[in-house]
């Protein structure tokens, strides 16, 4: 059991860490293992700190930037500055593993916006050649008559396939993955988009095609695939190269490419153990007011971490 300021990482509701800093939330969260195999959690979150923020406040990223004085950047914004504050989050979910094979369940309310059921699972077929395929799933059915956004109606699925690999050079993973979110029509909020009040414009939910820049959760209704591969260099670097194209209702078609290198020194140097180097770089094109002036846009960041 944990008290007070934290990171939390859960599916829905997580550090977001692709910046310097992490997101942390003021609440309690609770971890159980009745069994081994068998993990349960519940957490109340009261405040959250975004990365841009100095102090925790009672909003997230449905707020505009000043809003009660937080300075908090890269949400969504839609909220009028007259709204009351947000009451925080209750979630409640279950972990279990067993041969090969893991899940996940959770339900969030995310007082005054939406309540959500998210599960996942995957298996990998362990063949003892270095050679290890793996299927896996998700879900997202969302709801709220009474949200500060409107009436909220979303559903969502997804499906991931690929395999780990073992070369002489390092580990590797090329995977091919799928999402779709379904419409609901004019009623629902952004006609069946997914509320995610902790991820959304940080693009760090855990759908399985959502890019550096955005995914489905920022673009709403459509469907999206995505190939990934990851390669690993005798301990030294980590390449990661992904392609991702979105067919959505509201924002038009638009594809992502992305390159991330990561250097470990460590490796060569014990003195620099802990230490990364990053450099991640995107490429977005297409789709209607996604960009800057509807051009092509070029993220890029370049992160240095040392854990101690």
């Amino acid at each position: 059991v944990r008290a007070g300021d934290q990171e939390i990482n859960t599916p829905w509701l997580n550090g977001s860490d692709s910046r310097i800093l992490p997101a942390t939330y003021q609440g309690i969260y609770a971890e159980f293992s009745p069994i081994a195999a068998v993990k349960l959690y519940g957490l109340r979150e009261f405040r959250w700190k975004s990365r841009t923020s100095g102090d925790y406040f009672k909003d997230n990223l449905y707020y505009k930037t000043g809003y009660d004085g937080d300075p908090l950047y890269g949400g969504s914004g839609s909220l009028p500055n007259s709204d009351g504050q947000a009451q925080g989050t209750l979630a409640f979910g279950a972990s279990a593993n067993a041969d090969g094979a893991k899940a996940q369940l959770w339900y969030y309310d995310f007082y005054q916006f939406s309540n959500m059921f998210y599960g996942d699972a995957n298996y990998t077929l362990k063949t003892g050649t270095g050679f290890n395929p793996f299927v896996g799933g998700q879900f997202v059915r969302e709801y709220d008559s009474h949200s500060l956004l409107g009436n909220v109606n979303a559903t969502a699925y997804g499906l991931i396939g690929g395999v780990h690999y073992q070369t002489g050079i390092g580990a590797g993973t090329l995977s091919f993955a799928y999402n779709a979110i379904n419409p609901h029509g004019a009623a629902a909020y952004g006609h069946g988009a997914i509320v995610s009040p902790y991820t959304i414009g940080y693009a760090t939910d855990p759908l399985y095609t959502t890019s550096m820049i955005r995914g489905l959760v920022e673009t709403g209704p459509g469907n999206a695939w995505k190939v990934k591969v990851a390669q690993h260099f005798n301990k030294e670097f980590l390449l990661l190269a992904a392609f991702a194209e979105y067919h959505t209702y509201y924002f038009g078609n638009s594809n992502d490419a992305y390159l991330d290198l990561t250097y470990f020194p460590g490796a060569d140097f014990k003195d620099l153990k802990g230490l990364s180097i990053r450099d991640r770089v995107e490429i977005s094109n297409g789709g209607i007011g996604l960009n800057p002036g509807n051009q092509s846009f070029i993220y890029n960041r370049v992160m240095l971490t040392y854990l101690f």
